[in-house]
């Protein structure tokens, strides 16, 4: 990887041409040239955001106007799917995430095909922002897909029902129903709290981490509930990562379920400072905490 590199440089010439490429073959008559020199010569100059939703632009601009026509084609030119859940060579994958905000901005009136379509995309790169819109619109149909898909064999599918729903997902739509109401979404993450994949299990614990701060004492009280159902190394590393902020705030429940009992005493040692510092300047400092 370069040393100049930004996230922006994932979309560019050498993905977009083998987005064409793939489509070309899955429809005969796709105007590949075109297709390219609409988005390539404009990239240079674009955010991410902006090289995205270009992207996402051009494919409305060149696939049929009919939804139900142009996704067939978008899944047949689909990259291969991650043979398992760790995640390695991942800049050549971004270009799914226009694909899914296709889906997004154009599919709402089609939600089984849609929801098809998110299935088979998120197993590339991940259909977390796109699936936001239809949990707004549908949110009952929507949850009780996603908790069918708590038990699919993939954990990229399954992941999705964890972080398709954080209702503070980074460069996502807030959920401001799930915010208010974690209750509908903890019930989807009972499904996952023991999940064999440690990629599914982190994003349980982010999710939680979105509730903690709005929610403390429910999060504390659900990891406690989990903790006693499923002990072991896998719940310590999912705890101790869901309480990240609760234990920055100094939350005595989420202390106390890392191992940090009440009244328990700590000894500062070993305690290192600057000597001189200017005003404005930094002061660098360690301890240990015994």
């Amino acid at each position: 990887m370069a040393d100049n590199f930004q996230i922006r440089d994932v979309f560019n010439e050498k993905v977009v041409n083998g987005l064409a490429d793939r489509l070309k073959a899955a429809m005969p008559n796709f105007e590949k040239n075109k297709f390219n020199k609409y988005i390539i010569p404009k990239l240079p100059n674009l955010t991410y955001s902006e090289r995205s939703a270009l992207i996402t632009e051009g494919l409305e601009k060149f696939l049929p106007k009919e939804f139900t026509k142009a996704v067939p084609i978008l899944l047949a030119a689909q990259l291969p799917p991650y043979p398992t859940d760790i995640l390695e060579n991942t800049n050549d994958r971004f270009i799914t995430v226009p694909q899914t905000t296709f889906i997004s901005r154009n599919g709402l009136k089609h939600f089984d095909l849609s929801m098809k379509a998110l299935y088979e995309m998120t197993q590339r790169l991940s259909s977390e922002w796109a699936i936001r819109v239809f949990l707004e619109k549908y949110p009952d149909k929507s949850l009780a897909l996603l908790k069918k898909w708590t038990k699919d064999k993939n954990p990229h599918v399954r992941r999705l029902a964890s972080e398709g729903t954080r209702p503070l997902l980074p460069w996502g739509k807030r959920l401001n129903h799930f915010k208010e109401n974690p209750g509908i979404t903890i019930e989807l993450l009972n499904l996952l709290q023991n999940d064999p994949s440690e990629y599914v299990r982190r994003s349980v614990a982010n999710h939680l981490n979105d509730h903690a701060k709005y929610h403390p004492d429910l999060v504390v009280k659900t990891l406690k509930t989990w903790k006693k159902n499923h002990p072991g190394k896998n719940m310590d590393r999912l705890i101790k990562h869901a309480t990240r902020t609760l234990v920055k705030n100094g939350h005595q429940g989420a202390l106390e379920i890392i191992g940090f009992k009440k009244g328990a005493k700590i000894k500062i040692e070993s305690f290192i400072t600057d000597r001189e510092i200017k005003i404005g300047g930094f002061l660098n400092f360690s301890f240990e905490l015994m």
